[in-house]
């Protein structure tokens, strides 16, 4: 589920670590992309919520990344609706999965994020072995 919290909008700016505590290979395929789509979506959060205290000190923190500063800069709002991520998993490998986003009219603070996989796929051979 996907939640207008600040604290749970924003993935990472950096690199997933890997076991060595040295940068590993990112969780999301597409990582700018999805980077900068959170940036969006935590820009749009803020458009509600400009005296929110949790969200400036989230952004101060997220600043020392220099693509963070320049998308934050852009002010470019993102709400998704639907479309595809694709991620790579440590155990089955890279994964393509359908997403749609839906908000309660009557609660537009949470979204429910739905995740779909396509039948026959390799994406769903993977999926079932974990």
């Amino acid at each position: 589920m996907l939640t207008t919290e600040p604290s749970f909008l924003v993935l990472k700016i950096e690199p997933v670590l890997g076991d060595s505590g040295e940068p590993g290979e990112p969780h999301y395929l597409d990582w700018p992309e999805t980077a900068r789509e959170n940036v969006g979506m935590l820009r749009l959060y803020a458009s509600h919520h400009p005296h929110d205290p949790r969200l400036t000190e989230l952004v101060g923190d997220l600043s020392a990344d220099p693509d963070f500063r320049r998308w934050w800069a852009d002010q470019d709002v993102y709400r998704p609706t639907y479309g595809a991520k694709r991620y790579r998993h440590p155990l089955v490998g890279d994964l393509t999965l359908g997403f749609e986003a839906f908000t309660p009219a009557g609660d537009p603070g949470h979204t429910l994020g739905l995740y779909t996989v396509e039948p026959g796929s390799p994406s769903e051979h993977a999926l079932r072995t974990i």
